[in-house]
């Protein structure tokens, strides 16, 4: 299968949390902790999301993401951390971005990529089976209308829906980060 998500964290503990929530969800991921193997591998996997978190980032390494996430139009970018940083994202090319402010919320991030993926597919399954030509926009920029969805706090999660049981979510990332 490909790779359907990139996650670059410079946080191995958040990286690690996020690669197992979305595989847990039967989502593709691949994680980089080396900002300069972030573009190389969208290039290489052409993933339908790439995740930029930037929690724990250095001043370079967010320079580098948000000149990155600013000539990105293959995927969708989600980017995640403080609220002060992420607003360094902000500019005129937004159609292709989601911003999830601190704290890491993983039912937030799963709901978002499903939506994302869902729409992804609906949009290729559109233009596999109409006539398109080459002026077409390109099939992710159907998604720049998706409507915002309530905080997880104004919603009920089902955690078994979710696949989240919290105790074997710590234990494997314990077991990943050799913690046991």
């Amino acid at each position: 299968m490909s790779v359907q998500v990139i996650i670059y964290s410079s946080d191995r503990i958040r990286g690690g949390i996020l690669r197992e929530i979305l595989r847990r969800n039967k989502t593709e991921t691949l994680l980089l902790d080396n900002i300069m193997d972030v573009k190389s591998a969208i290039s290489s996997h052409k993933p339908d999301i790439a995740i930029f978190d930037t929690s724990n980032s250095l001043k370079n390494e967010i320079n580098s993401l948000k000149h990155l996430s600013s000539s990105i139009e293959e995927c969708f970018v989600m980017i995640l951390g403080d609220a002060l940083i992420i607003n360094v994202f902000h500019d005129g090319n937004l159609w292709n971005k989601l911003f999830l402010t601190d704290p890491l919320d993983p039912e937030i991030i799963i709901s978002k990529s499903r939506e994302i993926l869902s729409r992804i597919q609906e949009n290729r399954a559109t233009v596999k089976s109409s006539d398109h030509d080459s002026t077409t926009a390109p099939v992710i920029r159907n998604i720049e209308n998706m409507e915002e969805k309530p905080s997880v706090a104004d919603e009920d999660i089902d955690l078994v829906d979710h696949n989240l049981d919290i105790e074997h979510l710590e234990s494997d990332l314990r077991q990943y980060l050799k913690l046991d």
